[in-house]
């Protein structure tokens, strides 16, 4: 009896270690050994059923547990067999068996934690978090049981408390890398950068020559903006690893967004051959190739992902499909692009579908009241603005316009002048009460089957600015006072400019022009009046980076009293920002600086013979027709300008 025991536990530590090191083969013989020679013993029976399961044969799990409960009716053995049971369908015989789990040991906090994860596969959610919850409880120094809740609040999109258990978590298991990982992808994910950035770090500070670690930390600084630290440690991950997928992908991201086009095609080329079956990489590179101008290649790679993922829904053919109606509508294709460009709204980012109202068709109706969401920025809400009074002349509207517009949108007798129906605008976000359906601002070409570029007039033309006059007393001037010296006399062409967009787009390096750039044009055209239309750069900056340049900073606090200084000026020059959009809508003299591999509403299509934009009247532009690497990007255009300001100098 004695030599049996010592068997038996040396059996088990076997089986366990076999376990521990990864050898499934020698823990299946150390428990078919066990259960050989103590058939009347549950251990083994439970461990070939554990790992039946494993592998799969889940009839099998369902035979050998049950042989285990019957010869020693235990809590962990029930776990397996309700474990099993739930695999092969058999849902109220595994529930009976994790009931037996948790009655048997109330003291087991394996069985609580599986049992809700049963409860909730089965849609149980209360359930489900009461056994979860009663788990961690039992037992808070496994992390696993704390993981598990915090997944289990966020696939129930319960943000507060899944962050709380994480914090408590990583708080509980500082040295634990994995939870740490996860812990910055979920902050991350939230748009906590700075949070997620600093979990990153201590990953990194724990693993230092870490392959992985490397690289979730660049593809953190990327999502930050932060692209040269993103750049080292990246490529310092794959001097650990030259083979890495990911961090080849993610580095080809921070090349794509310096503006270093092909050997950001170089990076993800070697991904996709690593990792041929990881979508993720191939959206990436179809991305570039888009911007590249290899639309055809762009359009095979996007078309394989939506195949690959027809019958399920995921983000990344959420992605491509957006992608791809891009390619279309740059092709002029609207009635196909359009259908395909409504991807856009499953995408993260989108504007939240937090008004529970039923979708509209885009039918006339004259009992409906239709609310219509903005999303993305304002310059696209600008551009969509023009559908207003089409989907008036169906239905009732009330329009969320976002706050930075809403004076100037409301004071717009060009736009009130084509609503046929009922029209209110009311700030974003603060709708209550009284429409009977919604659709998204930038769905209405698609719902209204509009499936080309309505005719042009500036909705914007006639708007007011509704904030009082004012003067810095540093060079700027009041909305008021600009109106009144243009009808004066003038020898000088006014010109307002904008070099820059936001820094927190993510591509903004590419479409934004570095002030020091524009120094050399400055200087050269003094017949020129200039006028700074550049949000948050004062007289300080002038003073420090161009000293010897007469330009006038933006005094404006508002995007109303920016429209009312634009319609002072005799001609607006700007990269690709809303203002672009806002002064084309008013019908405004402009001059767009496009990149290289532009927006989609810029490509050819969308440009009349005579130069000017099927968009915007008034509007012209001047796109980079070849890749040059960043540092040489704006040269030859920022040339052609100057030669076509020189000749518009001489016409004024």
């Amino acid at each position: 009896m004695q030599h049996n025991n010592v068997s038996r536990h040396s059996l088990l530590e076997q089986a366990e270690q076999a376990l521990y090191d990864g050898n499934a083969e020698l823990a299946e013989e150390c428990f078919k050994e066990f259960a050989r020679f103590f058939p009347q013993k549950g251990e083994g029976w439970c461990g070939l059923a554990w790992l039946a399961l494993q592998a799969g044969q889940n009839e099998m799990a369902v035979a050998l547990a049950s042989r285990a409960v019957e010869r020693d009716p235990q809590s962990a053995y029930y776990i397996v067999l309700g474990q099993a049971l739930e695999r092969v369908g058999h849902v109220q015989e595994a529930e009976a068996a994790f009931v037996l789990a948790t009655t048997d040991d109330p003291q087991n906090a394996e069985a609580f934690f599986s049992y809700g994860l049963f409860l909730f596969a089965q849609g149980r959610v209360s359930e489900a978090e009461k056994m979860l919850r009663h788990a961690v409880n039992l037992a808070p120094q496994e992390k696993r049981y704390c993981q598990g809740l915090a997944r289990f609040y966020l696939d129930t999109h319960q943000v507060a408390p899944a962050l709380e258990i994480w914090e408590h978590a990583v708080k509980r298991f500082p040295e634990d890398v994995s939870l740490q990982q996860e812990y910055a992808t979920l902050l991350g994910a939230l748009g906590r950068t700075q949070e997620a950035l600093e979990g990153l770090h201590r990953v990194v500070k724990l693993l230092p020559e870490d392959a992985a670690a490397l690289s979730n930390l660049g593809a953190g600084l990327f999502a930050a903006n932060l692209h040269e630290e993103a750049r080292n440690v990246l490529e310092r991950s794959l001097q650990i690893k030259p083979n890495s997928p990911e961090a080849l992908s993610n580095l080809g991201l921070v090349f794509m967004a310096q503006g270093y086009l092909p050997e950001a095609g170089m990076m993800f080329e070697r991904a996709a051959k690593l990792a041929p079956g990881d979508e993720k990489i191939l959206l990436n590179y179809a991305t570039l190739l888009t911007d590249m101008g290899q639309k055809p290649k762009a359009t095979q790679i996007y078309t394989h992902i939506l195949e690959r993922f027809k019958e399920t829904e995921n983000p990344i053919a959420h992605q491509a499909q957006f992608n791809l109606s891009t390619i279309t509508l740059s092709e002029g294709k609207m009635a196909q692009g359009w259908s395909g460009f409504d991807a856009r709204r499953f995408l993260l980012g989108s504007a939240p579908q937090s008004v529970p109202l039923p979708e509209w068709d885009g039918s006339a109706d004259e009992t409906a009241t239709i609310l219509i969401i903005p999303e993305q920025g304002l310059g696209d809400f600008i551009q969509f603005l023009r559908y207003i009074p089409y989907a008036s002349k169906r239905v009732r509207l009330i329009v969320e316009v976002p706050s930075a517009l809403l004076g100037l949108v409301r004071s717009s007798t060009a736009l009130k002048a084509q609503l046929w129906k009922s029209c209110q605008f009311i700030e974003q976000g603060s709708y209550r009460y009284g429409a009977t359906a919604r659709v998204n601002l930038l769905s209405l070409p698609y719902v209204l089957k509009r499936f080309s570029v309505p005719d042009f007039f500036p909705y914007l033309g006639n708007a007011k600015a509704l904030g009082q006059e004012w003067d810095s007393g540093m060079g700027g001037y009041s909305a008021s006072r600009v109106s009144r010296r243009s009808m004066r006399l003038r020898q000088r062409l006014r010109v307002g400019i904008v070099w820059a967009g936001s820094s927190t787009y993510r591509f903004d390096r590419r479409r934004s022009i570095a002030f020091e750039q524009f120094i050399p044009l400055l200087k050269e055209q003094n017949a020129v009046e200039w006028w700074s239309l550049q949000y948050g750069v004062g007289a300080d900056f002038f003073a420090q980076h161009a000293p010897d340049v007469a330009i006038k900073p933006l005094q404006s606090r508002t995007m109303a009293q920016t429209a009312e200084i634009m319609t002072g000026l005799d001609l607006i020059i700007s990269v690709d920002t809303a203002l672009v959009h806002l002064a084309g809508a008013m019908g405004l003299p402009t001059w767009l600086l496009n990149r290289f591999g532009g927006d989609w509403r810029w490509s050819a299509p969308f440009w009349n013979a005579d130069g000017s934009s099927v968009w915007y009247s008034s509007l012209r532009h001047f796109t980079q027709m070849t890749y040059q690497p960043p540092e040489k990007a704006w040269t030859e255009l920022l040339k052609t300008l100057s030669n076509s300001l020189t000749e518009r100098v001489g016409n004024f």
